[in-house]
């Protein structure tokens, strides 16, 4: 095995070095040695992690072409979570110095609390931190970030966004799709009360931005609704008087879940509307068949202040969602990619 230095430079002129061997990620050697990137999925789908070869040799790993699109890759643009070294490397970022963080992330053992099927795929599952509690992974919450569960012996992991706010109890909530082939969803389907699991993070820049008191539009399909849930608590706990809107997007009614979260943001939130967004219903459902893109359609048509908008999906949501906004024309989109 090999290993290379890497060489990253920030827009501020600043520069930033470490090695990295040629069977990982830049994105990942940095972590390892207590260098925190800013990035947020870190599977080569969001494209945050953008940046620009100077000069050295490298592999780029599959993606996704929305986050790096041919022209980009042309003109010697890579995403650093997906660029293995092949040689010394020299690269430049669109982001400061200062948005570099240093140290190890926290990893620390959870146990089950709850469990709680929501619907045919989706749980939702709560864990309490058992370990370290001076050191508690709640209270570095930034709401929308996310975490890596792995095995107690550490031979799977799997990202997930959390569903709540910052707190000193030690609790992580999350809504979780479960796949029938997925590795890390049947280890969690085997998994009962009181087991154990490890957490590592925080990760994410999927976070809520000042721009002012304009609304602030949310949309979100399936478990992208989680780091969203976390957004709208964070919001409430901080009596934050934005209007709010949540379009929440799924295809059968039967997938509709945190219902009563809804209703509790609702009495929390002084200005909060929400709707569900069903764009395959049944023909005697209560929804008429709306994509939550056509819904957000709509209401941008009436709205009379452009408003922000936080959205959470599969590619096809985000991509559908930018192109509706930029037809009206909004200022500000922020988003996090599930793929």
């Amino acid at each position: 095995m090999s290993e290379y230095l890497i060489t990253l430079q920030t827009n501020d002129a600043q520069k930033v070095q470490f090695n990295c061997a040629d069977q990982e990620n830049v994105i990942s050697a940095a972590e390892r040695q207590g260098i925190r990137l800013p990035q947020q999925c870190r599977n080569g789908v969001c494209g945050f992690c953008t940046a620009a070869r100077l000069s050295g040799e490298y592999e780029l790993h599959d993606y996704h072409e929305a986050a790096l699109t041919a022209d980009q890759r042309e003109q010697g643009e890579v995403l650093l979570c997906r660029t293995y070294p092949r040689g010394d490397l020299h690269l430049t970022t669109d982001y400061p110095y200062s948005s570099i963080e240093f140290g190890l992330y926290s990893q620390v053992t959870v146990q089950i609390l709850q469990k709680e099927w929501v619907t045919d795929q989706v749980i939702h599952f709560i864990v309490q931190q058992l370990d370290h509690l001076d050191d508690l992974l709640s209270a570095k919450i930034n709401a929308g970030q996310y975490v890596y569960l792995s095995s107690m012996d550490k031979k799977i992991e799997r990202a997930y966004s959390i569903a709540n706010s910052s707190n000193w109890t030690g609790t992580l909530s999350f809504f979780i799709q479960l796949w029938p082939k997925g590795q890390f969803s049947q280890h969690l389907q085997q998994l009962a009360i009181n087991d154990t699991l490890l957490a590592k993070g925080t990760y994410g820049e999927f976070l809520l931005q000042e721009t002012g008191l304009k609304p602030r539009w949310f949309i979100a399909g399936g478990t992208g609704l989680s780091p969203i849930l976390a957004m709208l608590q964070q919001m409430a706990e901080c009596g934050e008087p934005h209007p709010v809107r949540l379009f929440f997007g799924v295809r059968h009614e039967s997938e509709l879940f945190a219902q009563a979260q809804f209703a509790e943001l609702a009495q929390q939130l002084p200005d909060f509307q929400y709707q569900y967004c069903v764009s395959r219903p049944s023909a005697d459902g209560a929804y008429p068949a709306r994509s939550v893109v056509q819904a957000v359609d709509a209401a941008l048509r009436e709205a009379n202040v452009k408003p922000d908008l936080y959205i959470c999906g599969s590619n096809r949501l985000v991509e559908g969602i930018h192109f509706v906004a930029q037809q009206h024309d909004i200022a500000h989109v922020f988003f996090e990619r599930f793929g």
